[in-house]
């Protein structure tokens, strides 16, 4: 049964993906802005913006958005028809991206409720094909007793990490939540959905979870330690390191923003 949803799903965002791209190629060609039914109203838009500016950045964001619905589409695809993998990132993030690309289309063409509603169905096929695929892996995470996941579960749920591989993995996680954060607030700066107010907000709240993020990795270290266990060579100075030019580059592309946005 599960496989019919995973098969509901690769055939239903694959076809809205090829009528996207045909849309597009029919517009150039045609030299039209107009939107099929069954196509991502928010990845045809940068054409469209491009069409009125005639600026390269819309067509760069064009192949960007492309290039990410494609890959995030194959990649969650292989996750869910693997039933080794204990964990699907890439299906969690091409889950992301519609929930985004279908906030953004009724934004856009929200009066035009038929445009979105193709969006709208693939994201209820994903919300369900999620719970499938993270009940599938709950059980395989268990079945295995060697499994690196194990603590990952509900049942194992702990607030403060008990070895130095958690450490390491919410160190590293922290990148990833800023390169989301920096992706987010381009995306709506782009397409002028959020003001300056919510994106400082956005930044802040990042800021701030990094900086606990960052002592709580040296305070967690030095709590195993007492308890007798050594953390591997220079495991402490890899992770702040690793953290301290995420955060940097962060605080960066924040001055950036407000730069542009002056």
């Amino acid at each position: 049964m599960k496989k019919v949803f995973y098969y509901i799903f690769t055939i239903y965002q694959g076809a809205l993906i090829l009528s996207t791209m045909v849309n597009l190629i029919f517009n150039i060609c045609m030299g039209n802005i107009e939107s099929f039914y069954f196509s991502i109203p928010s990845i045809l838009t940068p054409y469209d913006k491009f069409i009125h500016s005639g600026s390269p950045l819309d067509l760069f964001v064009l192949a960007l958005f492309l290039v990410v619905t494609i890959t995030f589409y194959i990649l969650s695809t292989r996750e869910l028809f693997d039933s080794k993998i204990e964990k699907s990132p890439f299906f969690l993030m091409n889950f992301f991206w519609v929930l985004l690309s279908s906030f953004t289309s009724i934004l856009i063409y929200g009066k035009t409720i038929s445009i979105c509603i193709f969006q709208m169905i693939l994201l209820v096929i994903m919300l369900v094909v999620l719970l499938l695929k993270w009940s599938q892996q709950n059980k395989a995470i268990r079945n295995n007793s060697n499994s690196s996941n194990a603590d990952s579960l509900p049942e194992n749920f702990q607030m403060s990490p008990k070895s130095y591989k958690q450490i390491e993995r919410t160190a590293k996680g922290l990148p990833v939540i800023e390169l989301g954060a920096l992706l987010l607030c381009f995306y709506l700066m782009y397409f002028e959905i959020a003001n300056l107010m919510f994106l400082y907000g956005l930044y802040s709240i990042i800021g701030v979870l990094a900086i606990i993020v960052f002592l709580g990795t040296i305070f967690d270290c030095k709590k195993i330690e007492k308890n007798g266990e050594k953390a591997p060579t220079g495991f402490m100075k890899k992770l702040n390191t690793l953290q301290i030019l995420s955060c940097a580059l962060f605080v960066i592309f924040a001055v950036i923003t407000f730069i542009f946005n002056c």
